[in-house]
């Protein structure tokens, strides 16, 4: 009886802890911010992927062109080395009535020079309004529009 007792309470406190340890789905809005993290994590390192995962097939944008041009723009931009300096000073994740997500927010940014990104102050960077539109494909968010443009 005892032993039945121990192992019925062993294996409480076993799926008590694997619900606790248990990875949790963020919502929607998180994962919005999780990928625009990570695609300005993508330009700082260099990384053409960590940008374009998060770029859906049919992107289009009045400011960027259409997935083609972003992809050579943002490999214009690996290739020529330095990085990319990017910091979201202010976003917002606000829901469209049709289900999909509207990233709006004030980046700054600035190339690297040959000294890399350490060298970057904040005299350099320039500030950028940012409307990117993110739909869900496949469970994952990705951009479908974006304007990008400069803060006068």
């Amino acid at each position: 009886m005892r032993r039945s007792l121990a192992l019925g309470l062993a294996g409480l406190a076993a799926a008590v802890a694997a619900y606790l340890l248990w990875p949790r789905a963020s919502s929607p809005e998180e994962r919005v911010r999780a990928a625009v993290r990570q695609m300005e994590h993508g330009l700082e390192g260099r990384d053409a992927s960590s940008v374009l995962d998060h770029v859906s097939e049919q992107f289009h944008s009045s400011t960027l062109g259409d997935r083609t041009d972003l992809r050579r723009a943002v490999l214009a931009e690996v290739l020529r080395g330095g990085g990319l300096k990017v910091v979201t000073l202010q976003a917002d994740v606000l829901p469209e009535p049709d289900g999909r997500l509207r990233w709006v927010g004030r980046v700054a940014a600035a190339r690297a020079g040959g000294a890399g990104l350490a060298a970057v102050t904040e005299g350099e960077l320039q500030q950028f309004h940012v409307d990117a539109l993110f739909g869900n494909e496949g469970g994952e968010w990705r951009v479908l529009d974006a304007r990008v443009t400069p803060v006068q």
